[in-house]
């Protein structure tokens, strides 16, 4: 098979997901792939993310099934929130990242503690892109 800059491919292992990809760079192991639709179970890997890919693990595919997946076609966002729902959430998020709270009061493990602490920050840091603004403490707690 020859590969080239510009080819449209699926990647993935054999039993796995299969994500459609653009081929960036040709090395002779591998390939580089910018990926063009969202992967990963909670859709954590986003659109436009590069992938260092095993030639193996990538099949050509056809400009018709880029069409089929979407890819390409307008994106309607979703509408969106008002500003006091969003920052209702964040008091949430904030109530979540109290110390008690993100320890269940000493009982949870390291691990826990900080996995929890990663998702409502990633969390909260997408509340604040949405708003627009960090809101002022009266704002969450007034």
């Amino acid at each position: 098979m020859e590969w080239k800059t510009g080819m449209k491919v699926m990647y993935g292992r054999t039993n796995g997901q299969k994500t459609l990809g653009e081929i960036i760079k040709v090395n002779s192991k591998n390939l580089k792939v910018k990926q063009l639709e969202s992967r990963g179970v909670q859709k954590n890997h986003r659109i436009g993310s590069i992938w260092n890919v095993s030639k193996e693990l990538c099949t050509p595919v056809s400009d018709m099934l880029v069409g089929e997946r979407g890819v390409g076609k307008t994106f309607t966002p979703k509408p969106s929130r008002s500003d006091a729902e969003i920052i209702a959430e964040l008091q949430g998020i904030e109530c979540g990242l109290s110390p008690e709270n993100l320890s269940c009061d000493g009982e949870a493990s390291r691990t826990h503690v900080m996995r929890t602490y990663r998702r409502l920050n990633r969390r909260k840091a997408e509340c604040i892109k949405e708003l627009g603004r960090e809101p002022t403490f009266d704002e969450l707690w007034g």
